[in-house]
């Protein structure tokens, strides 16, 4: 193995080091973006009220259609809560073609929509084909993208994330546009409600946990958000909150930038091969979209400048976007050199040695590690700066991340407790498995009960 790869692969870990101090520093500048986001809008944080003004108690019952649009799939499903914090679901999923998220028009992922809503309608619902409105069938819409809303339903796209492209959309009220398509087609549906992922997992977390003091709703995959509940009176920009006290707020943390968490030379190449160059920079650090590609780029890197697997540079490492995290999945969750052999041989990666192996997997660690690290940022700031210092609180999750990613979890409690002390053990951490689906339901719910 040769003395400078070693230095190389020292220096990158380094370079993706956040050590507590900074982290600390985040947590203040997040505060006062979070702040600032409040007040007014077209802030880095869209801070964007939810108008939804409490969390269920988990005796909530009904059917109802939900519609999840995420980064990577466009799932349509049918829930029905059965209270006591149950749920009876049943769904059906589709992988979004590259060629209708990347497109000038929004039409093509209207029609692609309405296909599948069409479809499960016909293959669940066929006596719903041509009823009267009255009895259309109640839907919650899922839209995982930065929005503000006027109401529970009216919403305007401020730009695209998780790889989107659609410029005509920008905008315009998506829920609005959906609903004239489903209405050119004579679709039996109403939307009731549109909501983010990240309040959906809030709301989920808050039915099924029984915690009773959920305050947060968290994304790690594709993309990151969170969620989190807000005294009305706090939010300056809020003209009517009418009579409710709180108000859940969709954070868009996404689009945070932090002074003291300096971006790497590999962020920054990643960044400019985005659609969005010099947006979304944490989303880029933290999300399942970029955790790979950040990894292809430091191998490339090694490859070409130090000679590691022998300065032959692979298709799969010239490719961007040709690792996904699932591959960094693999190699950590196994510190030896034959895992790490196995993982990549098929992507034309050859060692020298046993300890050259071990490089690469100390490389994939540390950039894991590190978007836990962030992760805890906007978390912890959040814990600390709404009224829960000291007290029990409760996080729903969900995401590729925190559910197929090695350790994720024990990362960002380890951070946790970095920058919150004994604090970090009032804070429990659960999966609200579907809060896309499931919090889509609750949603349209209280906003028929409202009506």
């Amino acid at each position: 193995m040769e003395a400078n790869l070693e230095q190389a692969v020292k220096k990158l870990i380094s370079d993706f080091e956040c050590p507590t101090d900074a982290l600390k520093h985040a947590m203040e500048d997040f505060d006062e973006l979070r702040r600032k986001g409040l007040e007014k809008d077209d802030e880095m944080l869209a801070m964007a009220p939810a108008y939804i003004s409490s969390v269920p108690t988990g005796e909530e019952t009904g059917d109802f259609l939900a519609l999840d649009l995420g980064g990577t799939n466009l799932r349509v499903c049918w829930v029905r809560l059965l209270g006591e914090g149950k749920y009876e679901m049943k769904q059906s999923k589709a992988t979004l073609p590259r060629e209708i998220v990347r497109n000038e028009s929004a039409q093509p992922l209207v029609d692609f929509i309405c296909d599948h809503i069409e479809l499960f309608i016909n293959e669940n619902f066929p006596e719903k084909v041509g009823v009267p409105e009255k009895e259309f069938l109640p839907m919650g819409f899922t839209f995982s993208y930065p929005m503000s809303q006027r109401s529970i339903v009216d919403t305007t796209l401020i730009r695209w994330t998780k790889g989107f492209n659609i410029p005509e959309a920008i905008g315009l009220d998506f829920g609005s546009t959906l609903t004239q398509g489903m209405k050119d087609r004579k679709l039996p549906v109403v939307i009731e409600a549109v909501i983010n992922d990240t309040v959906g997992t809030l709301v989920t977390r808050a039915y099924t946990s029984n915690a009773y003091n959920t305050i947060m709703g968290v994304i790690f995959g594709t993309g990151s958000n969170g969620a989190y509940i807000e005294n009305s009176s706090d939010i300056p920009k809020l003209n009517d909150a009418g009579n409710k006290e709180k108000m859940l707020i969709n954070i868009e943390w996404g689009a945070s930038s932090f002074k003291s968490l300096p971006a790497t030379r590999y962020d920054l190449l990643l960044d400019h091969d985005t659609p969005n160059p010099g947006r979304q920079m944490f989303e880029k650090r933290v999300s399942g979209m970029y955790l790979g590609e950040l990894f292809r780029r430091a191998l490339f890197h090694l490859i070409k400048v130090y000679n590691f697997n022998n300065g032959i540079i692979p298709p799969s490492v010239t490719d961007s976007w040709s690792l996904e995290t699932s591959v960094l999945s693999r190699i950590v969750v196994n510190r030896s050199a034959e895992n790490i052999k196995e993982v990549l041989r098929p992507y034309g990666i050859r060692f020298r040695d046993d300890s050259e192996a071990l490089l690469i997997y100390d490389v994939a660690y540390c950039i894991g590690r590190r978007s836990a690290r962030i992760s805890s940022v906007p978390i912890a700031s959040l814990y600390l700066t709404t009224g829960h210092a000291g007290k029990k609180a409760d996080i729903g999750v969900d995401g590729s991340l925190v559910e197929h990613y090695p350790n994720f979890v024990g990362m960002l409690r380890d951070a946790l407790k970095d920058v919150l002390g004994e604090d970090e053990k009032n804070i429990s951490i659960g999966i609200a498995k579907d809060g896309s689906g499931i919090g889509a339901a609750l949603c349209a719910l209280q906003a028929v009960k409202e009506k």
